[in-house]
């Protein structure tokens, strides 16, 4: 089984985490992707290898945020999961 996590960072999506950890523990071998979808605007003056460069950093640096987020909240209950993936795109 493969879940599919979307997160904003809320309160409300420290609840679809624990639900999906909750379901991760009934099931076996459940497959984890937590996604995270972020609008980066690109100024009119940047050029495009600046601001791919600036893209490329800011989803790395929010990634990390995602994996801080998502240990935080699942604490020890990771190991339920057999498989966990962090997702970051600009979109």
């Amino acid at each position: 089984m493969k879940l599919l996590v979307t997160t904003d960072f809320s309160k409300n999506s420290k609840g679809a985490i624990r639900f999906a950890l909750m379901l991760a523990k009934q099931t076996q071998n459940v497959e984890v992707v937590f996604y995270h979808s972020v609008y980066i605007m690109k100024p009119t003056g940047w050029g495009e290898t600046f601001y791919k460069s600036f893209e490329n950093e800011e989803i790395e640096r929010i990634t990390t945020e995602l994996k801080r987020f998502t240990n935080q909240t699942l604490g020890k209950g990771k190991a339920s999961f057999k498989e966990i993936s962090i997702a970051v795109e600009n979109s």
